[in-house]
């Protein structure tokens, strides 16, 4: 178990219980970014120590839903096909926003079910907790549908309209090369409705506005020998990374072997082996389809 009280097992975890999930997959509000201390920050021991109960009877203000809540400004938002992938591909890198003060937001494009062991209530929860250790301010919900998803144009509006309503200067996208039909969806999605956000004279809400740039993270299904285009040193943020990712008992840990590595075991060593290559010791790999400029050598590492 990873030690956070808000991971399965957990006491904010078990006060999520009782939300429904319309409530559950909506976060807290920007107001939560800005205060002093962090909600969870990780001990020597492997533990957490927070600033205040935030999950205990949350006022109404502090969540908003994916059908009409608060409109947030994000530097960064982060476009997933399920809940679970962001945190997957890029958890350190998140943190590591959140952390230098950039406003950073997850769209996961569906609700991730059915699975094998879990439901929308189950995956609802797991993403709550997970959200809280991640420290962001802003997750909404798109509601596509699951193992189905296609570029659509009514899907391409919906999205175009999200990055109308929080334009973000980046946005981080699934790798373009998976085994997944939703992944390889989310993709095409993704940069048609960017595209899209830009444009005028249109019916789709809000002003044009045309995200700076396309990054991907990795959350693949296919064994690739994987060239990224640059790799984040996450050594700081591996263990708080690994509770985000244990949150989601239901696709990570229950009814899996307890026999040789874990999956979460292979986790750690896929995150130590992106961190060798660049003399780290955890990292998170990111590609990028357009040259990445820089405005000196001293600024790699």
């Amino acid at each position: 178990m990873c030690g956070f009280d808000c991971c399965p097992g957990g006491a904010k975890f078990d006060k999520l219980r009782n939300l429904r999930p319309d409530r559950i997959f909506a976060i807290w509000d920007e107001r939560l970014l800005m205060a002093k201390k962090p909600r969870a920050t990780c001990s020597d021991a492997g533990g957490v120590s927070t600033s205040r109960d935030t999950l205990s009877d949350p006022p109404q203000h502090r969540w908003h839903a994916s059908n009409g809540g608060i409109d947030t400004v994000l530097d960064i938002l982060v476009v997933a096909a399920h809940p679970d992938d962001a945190e997957l591909g890029m958890a350190g890198a998140i943190m590591n926003f959140v952390g230098r003060g950039k406003r950073v937001g997850i769209l996961d494009l569906t609700s991730g079910e059915p699975t094998p062991h879990g439901s929308l209530e189950i995956r609802a929860r797991e993403t709550a907790a997970a959200t809280e250790i991640l420290g962001i301010a802003w997750r909404e919900n798109l509601r596509l549908p699951n193992r189905s998803l296609e570029s659509s144009l009514e899907a391409r509006r919906q999205l175009a309209a999200v990055f109308r309503r929080t334009r973000p200067r980046w946005i981080f996208a699934p790798y373009w090369v998976d085994a997944h039909p939703d992944h390889l969806a989310a993709v095409e999605l993704i940069e048609a409705a960017r595209f899209w956000s830009k444009l005028s004279k249109s019916d789709l809400p809000g002003e044009p506005h045309h995200p700076q740039r396309i990054f991907h993270y990795f959350s693949i299904h296919l064994r690739l020998a994987v060239q990224p285009s640059m790799i984040l040193d996450i050594s700081d943020y591996w263990q708080r990374k690994r509770a985000a990712i244990e949150c989601y008992h239901s696709q990570f840990i229950e009814g899996r072997s307890d026999g040789g590595p874990t999956l979460i075991d292979r986790f750690r060593d896929e995150a130590a082996h992106w961190g060798w290559l660049i003399g780290a010791e955890f990292g998170e790999p990111f590609a990028c389809r357009e040259p990445l400029g820089i405005r000196s050598f001293d600024e790699l590492t």
